[in-house]
């Protein structure tokens, strides 16, 4: 069995990441870690206890919507069923 450790960092893809900083930093006081590597994309690392928390800009993720899912309880069996919109 594999039991948790601590967490060492936390990566969070975000499309306005510029919007976020100030959020971090001027509202919630965080401050970027200096070690941060010179990526060839905006974001940034702040420390989170012993762990950290990643910002990274990246391009807006378009998520596929999938039908609403129902589910039918009788007192033989389970059935779902997909409805399509």
């Amino acid at each position: 069995m594999i039991r948790p450790g601590r967490l060492h960092h936390a990566a969070f893809r975000v499309a306005d990441f510029r919007s976020l900083e100030e959020i971090y930093e001027e509202l919630l006081g965080f401050r970027p870690l200096p070690q941060r590597p010179n990526f060839p994309f905006a974001g940034a690392w702040y420390g989170l206890g012993e762990g950290q928390l990643h910002l990274i800009q990246s391009a807006p993720m378009v998520i596929p919507s999938t039908p609403p899912i129902r589910t039918l309880r009788s007192r033989s069996r389970t059935t779902k069923r997909r409805r399509k919109c």
